[in-house]
């Protein structure tokens, strides 16, 4: 069913706030004052540069950038030019890599792979190499080196399985090694720090704590004596400087919460580091020497998509929190003050228009889950209403308090929004993190019906009205708790999600092979029978007869991560069983889209036809 022009039942226009421009991944020259960063401003996802000094905007691509963008971009060593990857079909994410001139914007194609997924890394310092990841090893990613205009492509590693898949990699100073992630181990959850040549040659493991943890390099020094790490073996993320010299570590933080090293100071004493608490982002410094610490003077809110200067002296960070868009600041270390350099679009809107969340937490068998609540800012002491749980995508990540037009736009028309960050999120440890390894569909699905219970609780909420919505993870969530907590739903909507685990991992095999290796990082090898009766017990296809919510099922036709068939599979098990498009559910296909989108027209679309279906729904 399509969606309706547009609502008037809040006094947010979905329609305006969502064409409203988005920008992100603000990242700063290696040697000059500029900052390249992406924006949808155009109405599509395009690059853009602030020049530092002179304060003044220019638009870098046109056209030429990826709708959704899945790799940053990275400057050359005199920024002359930038990397960026693109797909040629929107949205599969078979990405090659292209790079466009600075300031006149000339793109340049350097690989064509089609059928491979090449993933940009850097151009080495001197300018002469660039070195990427790409699985176009037999479907295995790889890390390879090629010439500055694409010529001499050369494999640098041969893992028997994926290297530096969502982990970077790191080319010293002198640009005679690279750092990256691996693992040789059987554990599929282990992964260290490996090392090799420019040339490929002399591959080594560099370091590890201990099998079953996960170490990632994630800066040099300038002087190329230390490396900034982070690791998971004491039971938290936290960060570490690894002194080449001498193959020791020192550790930082309390491990109470968990912590991400960024960066090395430009002078190398100290680090920077993003301290995850209570689903906020803190900005630290570490003294390197004394271990001291230094909290950054930033407001409060979720600040990220952070990197370090030419000189190393200020930081670009990103900066919002539920009523305040993303905006981009500059921040000064050494006078601990910043400048707003890229300020977040409004239109007609101010913050005070915007609905706050709350940080709350509830019971699960036990076990406190945390999560974030919107309600409307007005709440009628005789009127109950409708409620939306919406688990996220992942599994490994995790809401933070950040903005989001969905969720003002829900709450503005009269929803209460949950987002839980169930066992299986990160941000609260080790142990919780992986709580639900070998049992998706078990310890986080109870964690969402605890979720529906609690917002039965509350007394501005009508208990019959509780309906749950997520992409990606968040999809699979979806089909399962209708299916096998059916009692609580009244609607449903699952977003480019996952019904079969079977039928996700052989697709993935073609459409992105390394997430066939991060499923069974996270559900088991199906070698064993014992396995293959897990994932079929954890497969909502398997269940479609216990729905009794009215569901919307809305996929992209190109998506690589959870490919069509997800959805196909779930929509003809319906047919099968009697139910009835239009009435008992209903079926969106979004084309020339993938794993979601930047461009504005896309996102609109795809926000009323959501927004409508819980109007008409709930």
């Amino acid at each position: 069913m399509a969606p309706k022009s547009e609502e008037k039942n809040g006094k947010i226009s979905l329609e305006e706030l969502v064409s409203l421009s988005i920008q992100m991944a603000g990242t700063p020259g290696r040697s000059s004052r500029q900052i390249a960063y992406v924006s949808n401003k155009t109405g599509r996802s395009e690059l853009f540069l602030l020049n530092l000094e002179t304060m003044e905007f220019s638009q870098l691509t046109d056209g030429d950038y990826p709708a959704s963008p899945v790799d940053y971009h990275k400057w050359a060593p005199d920024d002359s030019y930038i990397l960026f990857g693109k797909d040629p079909i929107p949205g599969n994410e078979k990405n090659n890599i292209f790079s466009v001139t600075v300031p006149d914007g000339k793109v340049t194609q350097l690989t064509d792979t089609p059928e491979s997924q090449d993933s940009l890394g850097e151009v080495s310092h001197d300018g002469t190499w660039i070195v990427f990841s790409s699985d176009r090893a037999g479907g295995i990613n790889q890390l390879f080196g090629m010439n500055t205009d694409g010529s001499d492509v050369v494999q640098l590693t041969n893992h028997a399985r994926p290297v530096a898949f969502w982990w970077g990699y790191r080319t010293s100073p002198d640009d005679e090694f690279i750092v990256y992630a691996a693992n040789e181990y059987e554990n599929l959850q282990n992964v260290d720090i490996w090392i090799v040549r420019k040339d490929g040659s002399d591959g080594k493991m560099l370091f590890s704590v201990k099998e079953g943890s996960q170490e990632i390099a994630i800066d040099w020094s300038r002087d190329g004596t230390m490396l900034l790490i982070q690791s998971d073996h004491a039971g938290s993320e936290q960060a570490g400087v690894y002194f080449m010299n001498s193959q020791e570590v020192k550790w930082f933080g309390n491990l109470n919460t968990p912590e991400t090293p960024i960066a090395f100071t430009g002078d190398g004493k100290h680090i920077v580091v993003k301290r995850d608490i209570h689903a906020e982002m803190k900005l630290l410094l570490y003294e390197i020497e004394t271990g001291r610490e230094t909290l950054l003077k930033i407001p409060e809110g979720t600040a990220g998509a952070l990197y370090t200067t030419a000189d190393g002296k200020q930081l670009v960070v990103g900066h919002q929190d539920s009523t305040h868009r993303m905006r981009f600041l500059l921040y000064d270390l050494p006078s601990h003050s910043f400048d707003e350099v890229i300020p977040a679009e409004y239109g007609r809107y101010s913050p005070d228009d915007f609905h706050p969340d709350e940080y709350v937490n509830y019971q699960s068998n036990g076990v406190t889950i945390h999560a974030i609540l919107y309600k409307p800012k007005s709440l009628q002491p005789d009127r109950k209403l409708p409620a939306i749980v919406i688990p996220h995508g992942g599994p490994t990540i995790h809401y933070s308090r950040v903005f989001a037009e969905m969720y003002q736009v829900l709450v503005d028309r009269g929803f209460v929004v949950l987002l839980p960050n169930v066992r299986g999120s990160t941000g609260y440890g080790v142990e919780f993190r992986d709580a639900c390894l070998n049992d998706w569909g078990g310890k986080d699905l109870e964690d969402i019906e605890a979720g529906a219970r609690y917002l039965q609780g509350l007394d501005y909420v009508d208990p019959h009205r509780i309906g749950i919505f997520g992409g990606s993870y968040g999809g699979y969530m979806t089909y399962i708790a209708v299916t096998k907590k059916p009692k609580l739903w009244k609607a449903a909507s699952a977003y480019v999600g996952i019904s079969s685990l079977k039928h996700l991992h052989s697709k993935c095999l073609e459409t992105f092979p390394a997430l066939s290796y991060v499923l069974e990082e996270q559900m088991g090898k199906p070698e064993t029978q014992e396995v293959r009766d897990l994932w079929e017990d954890r497969s909502a296809i398997n269940f479609v007869e216990n729905m009794t919510a009215t569901l919307q099922i809305i996929h992209a036709e190109n998506d690589p991560r959870c490919p069509l068939e997800q959805a196909e599979l779930f929509r003809d098990r319906l047919v099968e069983l009697g139910k009835k498009e239009g009435e008992d559910f209903e079926y969106v296909l979004l084309t020339d889209e993938g794993h979601g989108s930047l461009d504005v027209v896309q996102r609109i679309q795809t926000s009323k036809y959501l927004v409508d279906f819980f109007e008409r729904k709930l």
